[in-house]
């Protein structure tokens, strides 16, 4: 509600001539926050070239693109440089990114292939090897006899539809707190 009665308000700034320097840093939080397309481009339309044209509002459009693709790698990418309000911001889609990222890297990879826990972990933006094993779990994979890769079965995981299991992600939001690219996040 907040976010929404501060883009009008910028509006009316605009319709009576006044330019306000943190209208893109706004718009790109309200465009990570809410990542729905059909929302996000009858707003952006309204915008004028030098808001769209703004470094904050590009970064939110490829994260946005991110999210609508299912690009986890893109979506990770744009984490790494994020500041850290929008890092914030982001993570509210980690667990549906992480989930299609799942399903996408089991449909992907030779059925019974093994996938390190420690790259997944990487991949992901996950905190610890164990996270990278309960997420792969939940989507029915199961993990190796020595419990450091997860067994891929290259079919799409029949718990698509459901949410994994919440995660702290306190390596992802520290690293944009530090501004520096987490050594899970490489």
């Amino acid at each position: 509600m907040a976010r929404a009665a501060l883009q009008e308000l910028y509006q009316n700034m605009r319709e009576r001539g006044v330019s306000c320097a943190n209208e893109p840093e706004f718009v790109a939080y309200y465009l990570v926050s809410s990542a729905d397309p059909d929302v996000l481009y009858g707003r952006l339309a309204r915008l004028p070239a030098s808001v769209l044209a703004a470094p904050q509002i590009l970064r939110a459009l490829r994260v946005v693109a991110a999210i609508q693709n299912g690009d986890f790698a893109a979506f990770f990418r744009e984490l790494k440089g994020a500041d850290y309000l929008t890092a914030c911001l982001m993570h509210k889609h980690f667990d549906r990114v992480r989930g299609r990222a799942i399903s996408a890297i089991n449909r992907t990879f030779a059925p019974k292939s093994e996938l390190p826990l420690s790259d997944l972990r990487s991949m992901l933006c996950l905190d610890h090897d164990a996270e990278a094993a309960a997420l792969g779990q939940h989507y029915g994979l199961q993990l190796s006899a020595d419990g450091t890769a997860l067994r891929l079965t290259g079919a799409p995981s029949t718990r698509m539809g459901f949410h994994p299991p919440p995660s702290d992600s306190a390596t992802a939001r520290q690293a944009a707190r530090d501004r520096q690219p987490a050594h899970e996040c490489q």
